[in-house]
């Protein structure tokens, strides 16, 4: 009788120890509900249509930028002569903007011609990701521009 104890005994302390080893595993399996990506802040563009943007190698272009407001749908920003603004929709991968109003400076005519690239690529716009903390621009699948965090974003 000692011994039909003895092995109940130790099948029920493997049984505990099984079940707690099935739960363990079982809780790092739960899904991971992630907040959908957040477009919203002030952008830098470091790149457009894979083709770095370099600001200083441009007379007269200043920094493009991109700011993006969720709560209002707002978007504006610099497009390197201009400033422009109009209204966007974010659904955590399809971005559309609305279309564009742009101020009406004249700048030097790389400065412009650079403009004119960058506008027509926010005009192709479709969908957005936020990758490695820069945000990415694409239009039918095709990267069309990067940014950076502006400084203090």
């Amino acid at each position: 009788m000692k011994k039909h104890t003895h092995i109940h005994r130790y099948l029920n302390s493997i049984l505990a120890l099984v079940t707690l080893l099935m739960v363990a595993a079982l809780s790092g399996c739960a899904p991971v509900v992630e907040e959908p990506p957040s477009v919203d802040g002030n952008w830098l563009l470091v790149e457009l249509n894979e083709e770095p943007v370099q600001v200083s190698q441009v007379v007269g272009l200043q920094q493009p930028t991109l700011s993006l407001v969720e709560e209002s749908g707002k978007a504006s920003g610099t497009s390197g002569v201009n400033r422009f603004s109009c209204t966007y929709t974010f659904d955590g991968e399809a971005l559309s903007l609305g279309p564009i109003a742009v101020t009406k400076m004249m700048g030097p005519p790389d400065a412009q011609a650079f403009e004119d690239k960058y506008l027509a690529a926010l005009q192709e716009v479709d969908a957005a990701a936020v990758v490695n903390g820069n945000l990415q621009l694409y239009g039918e699948a095709r990267l069309l521009a990067v940014y950076e965090p502006a400084p203090g974003e």
